[in-house]
């Protein structure tokens, strides 16, 4: 009797001490890959966004004699704001992959909606994947349109 109790306790000091099961799940573990490859391509646009908006900034503040130059360049910053609004609006629908820590290595920092934390711990490994993959094409989309912009913005400088 003694045996079955020290090995019932051993195993419920083993399962407390140890990784759940839950975040061992291939499943959980790809969903947690495309979050983590997310996030970084997120800080990598907004990156590339500050720099092109820092130097507009400068830019206009030096002055543009030249009126259609100048419009040019105000133009440039309204679709630069555009799309960090973009980026905010898609990272407030972010959701972490539940029971996985990931690095905040990048300059911005994700916030952690305790809400949507604990609707995700009720979610199937399934629905959450399928969140990530949603996520991803919609970032997808946004940095689309940016590397648009910011292609069109190089074009206009490389012209004038």
């Amino acid at each position: 009797m003694r045996l079955i109790i020290a090995a019932f306790f051993g195993i419920i000091i083993m399962v407390s001490c140890g990784e759940s099961g839950r975040e061992q799940n291939r499943t959980i573990k790809q969903a947690a890959a495309i979050h983590e490859e997310i996030l970084e391509r997120y800080d990598s646009l907004c990156g590339a966004l500050k720099a092109e908006d820092e130097r507009i900034v400068a830019e206009l503040e030096a002055g543009i004699e030249n009126a259609k130059r100048k419009s040019a360049y105000e133009s440039m910053k309204r679709s630069i704001d555009k799309s960090f609004r973009l980026l905010a609006t898609w990272e407030e629908s972010v959701v972490a992959v539940p029971g996985v820590e990931h690095d905040h290595d990048g300059e911005h920092h994700h916030s952690h909606d305790h809400l949507k934390e604990d609707i995700a711990e009720n979610m199937s490994d399934k629905e959450i994947l399928e969140l990530q993959r949603a996520l991803q094409v919609r970032l997808d989309e946004v940095a689309t349109g940016i590397g648009g912009l910011l292609h069109t913005i190089e074009m206009y400088d490389q012209n004038d």
